[in-house]
């Protein structure tokens, strides 16, 4: 059939099924609800505006409840004619969708993820398996883990949407998030995928989140009421007291979201408004140290683990380029091995809480946090290697 005949058979059938309605109405005749109207003045801009359903705006009235059930109630019995047709068309429109299907795997770390669809079944599940060999190769006589089974969960619930989900650096844990409304009201929940054991974690309002490279901490983002993302917090699982506020995007313009780079390494706050997108990018690995009470014993293996780092990459060429332009930048010239040591070493606790606050608000200046002080050269390298 031509896209033409096919537009036509549609405005046809449409036609064909309010002519049917009309027909039934005649014959039984049916009386829609009226709303009250209780005129509101919401004039503006110097124009003059009066709206007699304002009212309705209210969702905890119980007329604005009542109305809305009256509605429904109207558009139902003005329907019925029509079930029995309605239900041909339904089944017409299953009988060509494959209902059991499965997703292309897609592997990510020592996993294959997908999911699968079941006959009858209502939402999908969500599953992984090992990768095989050396070579990482997809396996289907390799064991599944069910990590999200939506059917089960969506059972005694007049809606469920996942909202995301993200699996732990080391692949035991599983954080995701559920929508339980329909308005984008999504709560984080966590889980221990072995045991299926239910993390102590419950999240709400929130839009985005993904895992620290320590396997239990969250970072997340809230909404506020008009549902903006605006705001940046850390959650320690099973740690006791209020989750802490790392940022927050006070211009209304622009909208908050957290990101994981594709190899994990980094994680991306992004700030997007309609014409504009601000990155930040931190290092997954020392994001937890940079952004809480750094103790000695943390901050000397961050030392050791970040000069470890450094004098490997010596052995890559690039790697070694783009240090000497660093140290050129930054110093004036080269620096032996010695030299960047003692530079690393010079960093303290107090610099790295305050470069953390540098590093979630961009348009602040290392040197406007830290001030003109010895230890400022330190601060520079230790974000270089961290950016």
């Amino acid at each position: 059939m031509s896209t033409c005949k096919a537009a036509l058979a549609g405005l046809l059938l449409a036609s064909f099924l309010l002519v049917g309605a009309a027909v039934a109405m005649a014959a039984n005749p049916l009386t829609p609800p009226v709303a009250l109207r209780q005129p509101k003045d919401v004039s503006i801009h110097g124009e003059t505006r009066i709206d007699d359903y304002f009212w309705l705006r209210d969702r905890s009235r119980p007329e604005t409840d009542a109305y809305l059930r009256a509605e429904a109630d109207y558009t139902a019995l003005w329907f019925k004619p029509l079930a029995e047709f309605k239900e041909t068309l339904y089944q017409e429109m299953l009988g060509r969708v494959q209902q059991a299907d499965q997703g292309v795997p897609v592997r990510d770390g020592r996993y294959y993820y997908y999911s699968r669809t079941l006959e009858g079944a209502q939402y999908p599940v969500h599953l992984r398996r090992n990768a095989a060999g050396p070579g990482r190769a997809y396996d289907e006589s390799a064991p599944e883990q069910v990590l999200l089974d939506m059917n089960a969960m969506a059972r005694g619930k007049k809606y469920l949407a996942l909202a995301g989900r993200v699996v732990s650096p080391d692949g035991r844990r599983l954080a995701y998030a559920l929508d339980e409304t329909g308005g984008h009201d999504n709560t984080i929940y966590a889980k221990d995928i072995a045991s299926g054991r239910a993390l102590p974690v419950r999240l709400e309002k929130t839009e985005g989140f993904v895992w620290a490279d320590d396997n239990q901490t969250l970072f997340y983002v809230t909404q506020d009421k008009a549902k903006r993302s605006h705001r940046l917090w850390r959650h320690r699982i099973g740690a006791k007291g209020p989750d802490t506020m790392l940022y927050e995007e006070k211009d209304e313009l622009f909208s908050l979201s957290i990101d994981s780079t594709q190899d994990h390494r980094y994680l991306v706050l992004s700030s997007v408004a309609k014409d504009t997108t601000e990155l930040v990018k931190v290092a997954a690995g020392e994001v937890v140290s940079l952004l809480s009470d750094v103790s000695a014993g943390e901050l000397s293996r961050a030392k050791a683990q970040l000069k470890s780092g450094l004098f490997m990459a010596r052995e890559s060429p690039l790697a070694r380029a783009e240090q000497a332009a660093g140290q050129v930048l930054l110093f004036g010239r080269l620096l032996t091995s010695a030299e960047i040591a003692q530079e690393i070493d010079a960093v303290e606790a107090t610099d790295i809480s305050a470069l953390s606050d540098v590093i979630l608000k961009p348009r602040r200046s290392v040197a406007a946090v830290l001030g003109p002080r010895p230890s400022l050269k330190a601060a520079e390298v230790f974000q270089a290697a961290l950016a």
